[in-house]
């Protein structure tokens, strides 16, 4: 079975892709321990300065599976649920990942996605972005960090309005609202430049 998540290093780099095209790279329970593996694995190795986290075809990501996450693939402790277990976990994880952290944005990006975002230290976003919390529309609770995270970034009232209404901005929006480290035309391009102008500063992690 092919994987959810493709793995690949160049020049100390670790890029994870979130492969899943025909759900929209949409998270499952399986793509979260798969993540966290490799962010385990890549804290070990000295060789990699920094994690780059993007995803394939249309989509960054469409936020959790609502039809199904499918199994845990270990088991959760006592007195554990899964929310806590998987997708904080992994947010707790990113959030204060000890290594430089990137999100490289394309098409829809939602929920735990715009969550993931919102945790990187970078962000590099095109233009054509869909980006937003759209949770509320369908009156699912937020428990992956976003209402800590936002208003960090942006402020209370900007927020607000975003996480209540589930509006959704294009990169541009996100620019103005200082979410966006680079603003790029291409995501393939933008990862790239965004790098080299940057290697120095990766060479010194």
């Amino acid at each position: 079975m092919e994987s959810h998540v493709i793995s690949s290093i160049d020049d100390g780099i670790l890029s994870l892709t979130l492969n899943r095209p025909e759900k929209l790279n949409a998270f499952t329970y399986s793509i979260i321990g798969e993540l966290l593996e490799q962010l385990r694995l890549a804290e070990e190795d000295d060789t990699i300065r920094a994690v780059l986290i993007t995803g394939t075809d249309r989509a960054f990501s469409a936020g959790d599976d609502i039809i199904s996450m499918g199994e845990h693939p270990y088991p959760l402790p006592p007195g554990a649920n899964a929310t806590r277990e998987y997708q904080q976990r992994l947010m707790k994880r990113w959030y204060w990942y000890p290594k430089s952290t990137i999100a490289a944005i394309r098409g829809r990006c939602h929920g735990i996605a715009s969550d993931v975002a919102l945790a990187a230290d970078f962000r590099i976003v095109p233009k054509e972005t869909a980006f937003g919390d759209i949770r509320a529309r369908r009156a699912i609770p937020v428990g992956s960090g976003g209402t800590w995270l936002l208003p960090r970034l942006v402020g209370l009232t900007a927020a607000s309005g975003m996480m209540l209404t589930g509006d959704v901005i294009d990169g541009e929006e996100m620019q103005r609202l200082g979410l966006v480290t680079e603003l790029v035309e291409d995501r393939a391009e933008g990862r790239q430049s965004f790098i080299e102008k940057r290697d120095p500063i990766y060479k010194g992690l």
